[in-house]
């Protein structure tokens, strides 16, 4: 299992300009060389996390698996520039899957790349917001989590989305 990395600037602004290419071509491949590079990745400030690729059934599932990676690995919350990234593009084929024809839709850049700039819209990550949740609300072993949580990976459900974005009311 290869352990977990960050992107640096240039890996980031590679993986946007990978993104960006899709909208012109859909069936271009991922560049998963970015995540071994040196010159685009480099190893998290946390020490060795290992994750194997794989899918997931929902943003719930990841967010269990990659909290119980990380939690085993003596990591209390991991968020780090670049890791969230990484961690997208090594997804890639579960945030954004190919249909039928090998054509990939991303949609919205930041639900693959975290933006600083619009802080509020963090959230709408398609693998960070799941993870925070589960890091603030401790998984909601009760189901507390399933409108939140219960979508497929690749899916922003609006009525999430709208309820992340609103600190006040998630601290309710």
């Amino acid at each position: 299992m290869p352990s977990v990395r960050c992107l640096n600037d240039a890996g980031v602004r590679e993986f946007a300009g990978y993104l960006a290419r899709l909208r012109s071509d859909p069936t271009a491949a991922p560049p998963v060389a970015l995540l071994e590079d040196p010159r685009f990745a480099k190893p998290t400030e946390f020490g060795a996390v290992q994750v194997e690729r794989r899918t997931f059934a929902s943003r719930r599932e990841f967010a269990d698996y990659v909290d119980g990676r990380f939690r085993d690995a003596g990591v209390g919350t991991a968020d780090e520039p670049g890791l969230w990234e990484w961690l997208s593009l090594f997804y890639f084929d579960a945030v954004c899957p190919p249909d039928a024809g090998g054509r990939r839709q991303p949609g919205a850049a930041n639900r693959h790349l975290v933006n600083s700039a619009f802080a509020r819209r963090r959230h709408r990550h398609l693998l960070r917001g799941p993870y925070m949740l589960h890091q603030l609300y401790g998984g909601g072993p009760n189901g507390e989590l399933d409108l939140l949580l219960a979508y497929p990976l690749p899916v922003h459900g609006v009525a999430a989305t709208h309820l992340v974005e609103r600190p006040r009311l998630l601290d309710s």
